[in-house]
């Protein structure tokens, strides 16, 4: 049993492991360069010059940390493979060459035939493991770039613009259920942070590697060990007070350059020139290629005049297709007659989404809510609607809208009561009507009573912690009272004890076992009765008011007689 305890809390933990260990998308960026170094040699940027080379890079950075993601491709996803399998098989080359010296260095030592056998027979059966793996290794290589061309075909379509048939299961569905498994590739998404989780820290590769270029199998080795997935380089030209930067991101390892984007501003104003290169620079990064939706309208008479609003943007009909950008959008469906249907989602990871929305009518008519302890107030339902009652007319007449209602009753404003008198003041109750309950000319009834729940509770705790504290202090007598009577107790056996004073703390333990006893109940009963206490907060649930037509008569039967006196 505690080997199944203990590996089961080893389990639990790796799971959680797995799961806070999210992977991350790190992005670094250099400090940028001037592009008149280049050109003329006789420039020499000035420290202020300096100082925005290295500022703007940051403040790119600091605005596209905030929550940003990226979709991985498949052709960056399989260059992390194919990468991965390389820095496996340069190991393993690398191990080869050693034991390959080594069993040519056999032949140099002084060994009797016997061992150099043995010698040689050890090594090239090392050797022979060690080219089985380079063998699976380039197997393994070819195999998953075989698995990952369908899904490199259909990227360089899309990139090219082509129309890409849809596939089975790639529909997604909501209103009111959400979808089913994809069959085709899940793309993965992983969370952009900043490398070293610090906007102010730019890399800083060597000489060699930046006179190799960006796209070099020694910059990217340099990139690699950094952990660095976006590398972000910068070119400034200077126009006088203004500048044009230019920023490229270069994707590692597979070293593929993204994209660009330029800006020109004043020198004098980088946060501006840094936020519109980030914002342009986002969805380059986020790497979500458009999506398509579809609408699907029931019942088909809400569908005749459905109005759809996709981010605030209106269609009075229906639209075959709708293509966006991949993201969060929020969705409105309307029909004259219907209840509204919204939603607001993430679309990225499916090409189509098929928004089916199943719309209910709208839920008209009214009903009676009365109390079940007469008082006059106003019942407030969903801060909209508000119903006074008094004993002339003790039941509110309440729209009905297809929803549960949330209400409040409150008794009737006090008169002539200063700041002073708050506590005077009356009180209400909140009130809550499931929507099973409310039907069309029904009537219902509610048991809220009209208390300070909040000075009630603060009451029922005061008592608890008082009668909890009363225990607690009797406990000693009763332990040393009963202590000493068991001790005496063991005297008297023993025969050096006398009868009588073994009498006397056996009285006094019953008494202290009795004091706290009856004090571990009041403790018991002043605990129900807080928790009790603190369940009024719930408002009080309405329930089919049976006995409407027998109140109803005796309503009116006096006032009928009330009539006849007054006649």
């Amino acid at each position: 049993m505690k080997k199944f305890i203990s590996i089961l809390l080893t389990f639990l933990f790796f799971l959680a492991f797995s799961f806070s260990a999210e992977s991350s998308w790190v992005l670094g960026a250099e400090q940028f360069r001037f592009n008149q170094a280049k050109r003329n040699s006789q420039f020499s940027p000035s420290s202020v010059d300096s100082e925005i080379s290295k500022l703007l890079p940051q403040l790119i950075l600091e605005q596209i940390a905030q929550r940003a993601s990226r979709q991985i491709p498949a052709s960056e996803e399989l260059n992390r493979k194919l990468d991965s399998l390389q820095t496996d098989r340069i190991s393993l080359l690398l191990q080869l060459s050693k034991e390959y010296k080594t069993r040519d260095a056999l032949v140099l030592q002084n060994l009797s035939a016997r061992k150099f056998k043995s010698a040689l027979e050890d090594e090239s059966e090392k050797i022979s493991e060690i080219e089985k793996k380079i063998d699976e290794n380039l197997a393994l290589a070819e195999a998953e770039r075989v698995k990952a061309a369908p899904d490199l075909e259909r990227e360089e379509k899309i990139a090219a613009g082509e129309k890409i048939e849809e596939r089975p299961g790639e529909k997604f569905h909501f209103f009111p259920f959400f979808g089913r498994p994809d069959e085709k590739r899940q793309p993965l998404i992983e969370e952009i942070s900043i490398y070293k989780n610090d906007s102010s820290a730019v890399f800083m590769p060597t000489e060699e590697a930046l006179a190799a270029g960006y796209e070099s199998r020694l910059f990217e080795k340099e990139i690699s060990a950094a952990k660095i997935n976006g590398f972000l380089s910068g070119v400034i030209t200077v126009f006088g007070e203004y500048a044009s930067v230019s920023v490229s991101l270069y994707v590692y390892p597979g070293a593929k350059k993204y994209g660009s984007v330029t800006e020109v501003g004043l020198l004098g104003q980088p946060l501006v020139i840094a936020r519109n290169i980030a914002r342009a620079m986002t969805p380059i990064l986020a790497n979500s290629l458009p999506v398509e939706l579809n609408f699907e309208i029931l019942p088909k008479e809400a569908a005749r005049t459905a109005r759809i609003t996709v981010d605030g943007l209106v269609f009075d009909r229906i639209p075959d297709h709708f293509p966006i950008d991949a993201g969060i959008h929020t969705i409105l469906v309307e029909s004259s007659g219907y209840e509204k249907a919204s939603i607001s989602y993430q679309f990225r990871g499916n090409d189509h989404y098929l928004v089916k929305a199943d719309l209910p009518p709208l839920a008209k008519g009214s009903f009676d809510l009365r109390l079940k302890k007469m008082k006059d107030g106003i019942f407030y339902a969903d801060g909209i609607e508000m119903a006074p009652v008094t004993e002339e007319k003790p039941s509110a007449r309440l729209s009905i809208n297809g929803k549960s209602v949330l209400g409040y009753f409150s008794l009737p404003a006090a008169e002539n009561l200063s700041d002073s008198d708050e506590e005077k003041k009356p009180d209400g109750a909140f009130f809550y009507i499931p929507n099973d309950k409310i039907k069309n000319g029904g009537h219902l009834l509610v048991n809220a009573k009209t208390f300070d729940r909040a000075a009630n509770i603060d009451k029922r705790r005061r008592s608890m912690y008082t009668a909890y504290s009363a225990l607690i202090c009797s406990l000693p007598f009763t332990f040393y009272t009963y202590g000493n009577f068991l001790v005496e107790n063991q005297g008297l056996s023993l025969g050096y004890k006398s009868y009588a004073d073994v009498k006397e703390w056996q009285k006094k333990s019953y008494v202290c076992l009795g004091i706290t006893s009856v004090l571990g109940v009041i403790s018991t009963i002043e605990l129900i009765r807080y928790l009790y206490a603190a369940n009024q907060v719930l408002p009080a649930s309405g329930k089919t008011d049976k006995k409407w037509q027998q109140y109803q008569n005796s309503d009116e039967a006096k006032k009928s007689a009330d009539s006849e006196i007054a006649q």
